[in-house]
């Protein structure tokens, strides 16, 4: 007689190594996670301490105006009391409707002592002009500081001639041409620059010719504007005297909100404001140095 066979349905123990795979999977992933805490982590000291320093090396400044552009406020803004958004050219001048809020840019720039023994060619700086202070010399309540681009240096000559800059260090006998960089066409400019540049006047003087050249004082600075035809600066206002600085810009690091308080001063002149949040401000990596 045959003997029935029967099947009984049941589950085999995992192999061993199966266990070990597992077991690597699980680590390999612990691993990565623990990659990526520590990178996110890394990230954030760096970007808390970068801020910290930036607060106790340098001071904040913001531009209310376009005549730095298209090198600050290029994509500036400014939005009405109903909330239409509105985009800024760079015609649009200064930033003085007070029914509007503004949307500039902030940056940073270096007062520590000594800063004029950095200040080079093109550097820009961040000054007062000569009316900014009283008939005794002290600062008026109310001058802001400007943020212009140091053209001329301390002692030398100069003058346009068919836009192009001409500097002189030896009281005009010898003439070098120097290429303004700042002016000519950058591979990120949109049609607004490209606008900018078609109309702009690039010569920041009212001399073009070698028989009519300019002056700079042993301790004077020549500073214009980048957006030339839209800035008031030494071609109006006369050089200014390195105790007229107020430092050198080292960054753009993030955004503000520029609005009218409400409020007017005793000489009747509107009292504007800023604001902004952490969503306003750069990562490191996303300063623009300057």
């Amino acid at each position: 007689m045959k003997q029935e066979v029967v099947f009984k349905e049941t589950s085999l123990p995992p192999l061993e190594k199966d266990k070990k795979k597992k077991k690597k999977i699980l680590s390999v992933i612990f691993d990565v996670v623990i990659g990526i805490l520590l990178v996110v982590l890394s990230l954030a000291i760096g970007y808390v301490s970068q801020i910290v320093y930036n607060n106790l090396n340098y001071s904040s400044f913001f531009v209310n105006g376009m005549s730095m552009y298209p090198t600050i406020n290029r994509n500036a803004y400014r939005t009405s009391s109903n909330g239409v958004k509105e985009e800024l050219t760079y015609n649009s001048g200064n930033f003085d409707g007070i029914y509007y809020t503004y949307h500039c840019e902030t940056g940073l720039y270096d007062a520590s002592s000594g800063f004029t023994d950095r200040i080079e060619r093109f550097s820009i700086v961040c000054t007062y002009y000569s009316d900014d202070y009283s008939s005794s010399g002290v600062l008026k309540t109310g001058a802001a500081a400007k943020i212009k681009r140091v053209i001329g240096l301390p002692g030398e000559w100069l003058y346009y001639s068919n836009n192009v800059l001409n500097i002189s260090q030896d009281e005009g006998n010898t003439w070098i041409e120097v290429e303004e960089y700042f002016l000519e066409p950058q591979s990120w400019w949109t049609s607004k620059e490209e606008a900018w540049r078609t109309n702009l006047d690039s010569n920041p003087v009212n001399f073009k010719s070698k028989s009519d050249p300019y002056k700079i004082g042993d301790d004077e600075y020549f500073v214009c504007g980048d957006n030339r035809n839209h800035s008031n600066d030494s071609r109006a206002k006369g050089a200014v005297t390195s105790s007229m600085l107020d430092g050198i810009v080292v960054l753009l690091n993030g955004e503000t909100n520029y609005y009218f308080t409400g409020e007017y001063s005793t000489s009747g002149e509107a009292i504007w404001g800023t604001t902004n949040s952490l969503f306003d401000y750069y990562f490191p990596w996303k300063y623009r140095y300057i």
